[in-house]
């Protein structure tokens, strides 16, 4: 990756913009379709698909009752949590792991108390959209 490159995507992590219209030597286009004809249609085909997923119907998510069913949370995740000589969640360490799944917070992932050096892997997967992977792409090219 050239030093170039570097400079740039560490300035427009500080926020500062570029213009990306990199001048590019003029091509010889052989084709039905010119770059700028095939990268438009490449956009339109990406737009509506993505029209496309965002109007599905969602799926529901019903619950299958085991909250209340067990008490004692014998049938929920709660794996890294601490737990008892039974082998039953510490109901404390399991409602920290509630508030912090209900509000995405980062710092109440942080409170969730750990059995040991136990981790969890990646709590908060579920609130990230990945675009950053994206935009060095567009970058490079």
């Amino acid at each position: 990756m050239s030093k170039e490159f570097l400079n740039i995507n560490k300035e427009i992590g500080k926020g500062k913009a570029f213009d990306l219209n990199i001048n590019m030597v003029e091509s010889c286009d052989i084709g039905p379709a010119t770059g700028q004809q095939r990268r438009q249609d490449a956009f339109q085909v990406r737009l509506d698909a993505a029209l496309f997923q965002k109007n599905l119907p969602l799926p529901g998510h019903p619950c299958n009752g085991d909250e209340d069913r067990y008490p004692n949370k014998i049938g929920n995740f709660s794996k890294a949590l601490p737990h008892n000589q039974l082998g039953e969640v510490d109901l404390n360490a399991y409602k920290a792991l509630l508030r912090a799944l209900s509000t995405g917070n980062p710092d109440d992932f942080e409170m969730i108390p750990l059995r040991g050096g136990a981790r969890l892997a990646n709590p908060q997967a579920a609130y990230a959209y990945e675009m950053a992977r994206w935009l060095v792409l567009i970058l490079i090219i």
